[in-house]
């Protein structure tokens, strides 16, 4: 009776063990049927806007989402001389800025940085920042930001005020 006691135990632990390791392999992950999917978008598919500070070609933008994003919005701009897209402010999302062309400050929690073509800027969620164009040229810019898929999606997710 013992033996059969701790032959039941040692196969429950066996089995127990097998569904634990099966279970934490990774598992395929599908992309959501609502994801962007791998393609090139050309600048002539963005979407325009002339702004009094420049124009902005979006290339993707809110709701759409990427294999690992909730939102991503990417977007070229170009920014006239003197001008700056928004005030400082912050937003729950991530973002990348690469200057293409040009020079100016970029702001960061009221420091200011000099940047210029080819400087690449990050900043994280809620770190208020923005961008000024010093020079007497247009300053060119890619940026993307995202909400990681998982975060609460805030009221205004708009890449410009």
């Amino acid at each position: 009776m013992h033996m059969k006691i701790t032959i039941l135990l040692v196969g429950a632990v066996f089995i127990f063990g097998i569904g634990f390791y099966f279970g934490k392999q990774p598992q395929e992950t599908e992309i959501e049927s609502d994801s962007i999917q791998s393609k090139v978008i050309t600048r002539a598919e963005s979407k325009r806007s002339i702004k009094e500070w420049g124009v902005m070609d979006k290339y993707t933008d809110i709701g759409v989402a990427t294999y690992g994003t909730e939102n991503m919005v990417t977007a070229m701009l170009e920014l006239l001389p003197g001008k700056k897209v928004h005030p400082p402010l912050g937003h729950a999302e991530e973002e990348f800025l690469l200057v293409i062309k040009g020079e100016g400050i970029w702001s960061i929690d009221d420091k200011e940085v000099k940047i210029k073509s080819g400087d690449l800027f990050y900043t994280e969620p809620w770190t208020e920042h923005s961008l000024t164009n010093t020079s007497e040229d247009t300053l060119t810019f890619f940026v993307a930001k995202w909400l990681n898929k998982g975060m609460p999606v805030p009221d205004d997710l708009t890449i410009e005020k």
